[in-house]
């Protein structure tokens, strides 16, 4: 049966909504551009250790991105620090790959298992 314009269109918002993560506090606080945005997503629910469709955590993607205050924010309210996603990577992990030195130092000093995954397989963190 031939599908009309409408109809194709109609399927193709249906699948891209599915597939996008819902608006709210838990995916506020993954993208939070600072504390105040972090605190005001916890106000309003958001899980400290929450995770996206991919299991990354708000911490996995806040260290990646370099927000140090963010970052020190979520482990002061019991972000687990050795969380992995689904492609096996860490908070310390993303931010070791994106060249986020002050992000590694922090999650080192507040205990983050100081090993990284490379070709699948577990390495031991070397700093520069």
């Amino acid at each position: 049966m031939p599908y009309t314009r409408l109809s194709l269109i109609a399927i193709c918002l249906t699948l891209l909504l599915g597939a996008c993560e819902a608006w709210g506090p838990d995916r506020n606080l993954r993208y939070a551009a600072d504390v105040a945005e972090a605190r005001q997503a916890i106000a309003d629910g958001a899980q400290v250790n929450g995770t996206d469709p991919v299991g990354q955590t708000p911490l996995i993607i806040q260290a990646r991105q370099g927000h140090l205050a963010v970052v020190k924010f979520l482990i002061d309210h019991g972000a687990k620090l050795d969380m992995v996603d689904g492609t096996g990577g860490s908070a310390l992990s993303e931010a070791y790959r994106a060249g986020n030195k002050a992000v590694v130092d922090l999650l080192l000093d507040s205990g983050a298992y100081p090993t990284i995954m490379v070709n699948d397989q577990e390495a031991p963190l070397s700093t520069p």
